[in-house]
Formats: structure tokens, C-alpha cells, sequence
């Protein structure tokens, strides 16, 4: 079962945790960002832990996360990880029909800030998301390279395309 599109989470707070570093990582600059290489997870493991321990509410750990990885935060992208397109199929037992179901028309996603009122419900606040990256950045890191690997395989690791612009002087 996948939470907020990570299916290897135990409950919403981790997903939210994992889903939120994630997108951060999802969206950082590949050519400039540290968290490249042979160190990636190492250093997103130290990103995730120190950005937590400085921050008081998710909007400073997610804006100091983005300052340690070179982020550009992209609402699409988080879009993507939270609700990744599927389609669903229907195979009648006897194999005479299939059908293409429509997907949950009802699941509008409109931002991270409604993640946070779908946690409450299960006794989980922001406070708790900060805490296990503070207290669990190894296993958020670990969660967020399933999911990268998961996003691999379905060959959708592939960066936004973009225009590269270079000024001149005329």
C-alpha cells in the first residue's frame, strides 16, 4: 500500500516525510547540487538531519533542505510523487473483457499544506514530520532511495526538460 506514493512507509508521518525530502531531492539542480555522485545519499542523509534540527516548522526545513541541495521546488513534481499517474485495469475472470477504470476523480491534490491536515486525523502534526527527520534521517533517506529506484525502473528519473538561456551583452 502506498501512502502519498511511498509504498515502503509505515504510517503518513514517515510518508510525509519521505514524500517531502523527496520532492526537495527530485528537484534539485543536477549540475550544481552536492547531493550528486558517490556521496548522494550520504549527503542527503546529512541534509535531511541538520535541515531538521535547525527548523522549527516544515516551511523552514523544507526551505533549508532546498538551500543545502540547490532546489528549485516545483509544485508538479510533488504532484507526481504524491499522486504518481496510474492507470487501472480491469480483466473480467473469464478473460473476455477488459477495462480502463477512471482513477479517483475525488483526489484533487492542491498542496503540501493539505498533507498536513490529512496526518491530524492519525495524531500527527508537523512537529511530529520535524522530529523523525531529525531522530530517523537514515530511514527517511533510505525511503527516499526505494523510491528513487522505484522512479528508475519506470524510467521516470528523468529531469524536467528546459531551455537553457545565455545572456549576452549586445
Amino acid at each position: 500500500m502506498q501512502i502519498y506514493g511511498i509504498a515502503q512507509a509505515r504510517d503518513k508521518c514517515y510518508a510525509l516525510a519521505t514524500a517531502l525530502s523527496y520532492w526537495v531531492f527530485k528537484c534539485r539542480d543536477r549540475r550544481t547540487s552536492p547531493a550528486m555522485g558517490t556521496k548522494t545519499w550520504t549527503y542527503l542523509e546529512s541534509s535531511i538531519r541538520n535541515s531538521a534540527e535547525v527548523s522549527t516548522t516544515l516551511e523552514e526545513y523544507l526551505q533549508q533542505i532546498s538551500d543545502k541541495l540547490k532546489s528549485h521546488l516545483r509544485p508538479a513534481v510533488l504532484t507526481g510523487i504524491i499522486q504518481p499517474q496510474q492507470r487501472i485495469i480491469r480483466l473480467n475472470a473469464d478473460g473476455s473483457e477488459i477495462q480502463e477504470l477512471e482513477g479517483d476523480q475525488d483526489a484533487l491534490f492542491m498542496g503540501w499544506h493539505d498533507l498536513l491536515d490529512d496526518i491530524a486525523p492519525d495524531g500527527f502534526t508537523e512537529w511530529d514530520v520535524l522530529e523523525l527527520c531529525r531522530s530517523k534521517a537514515s530511514i527517511i533517506q533510505v525511503l527516499c532511495r526505494l523510491r528513487f529506484e522505484d522512479d528508475r525502473l519506470l524510467g521516470q528519473d528523468t529531469p524536467e526538460e528546459f531551455i537553457e538561456v545565455e545572456a549576452t551583452n549586445a
